[in-house]
């Protein structure tokens, strides 16, 4: 579903706003990634690396 509306979003974006803030976005997008795998992502203090 997001596969659709996306480009939607990247079209207004860029009419109504500016190209900045879909680098924002994404990077937003990114960094609450990270946030959520960092927080709730698996323990591995205690796990061989093989």
């Amino acid at each position: 579903m997001l596969t659709i509306l996306m480009p939607f979003a990247v079209v207004w974006t860029l009419n109504e706003l500016s190209s900045a803030f879909i680098f924002y976005g994404m990077a937003a997008i990114i960094v609450l990634g990270a946030l959520i795998v960092g927080i709730f992502g698996p323990e591995i203090k205690q796990h061989p690396v093989e």
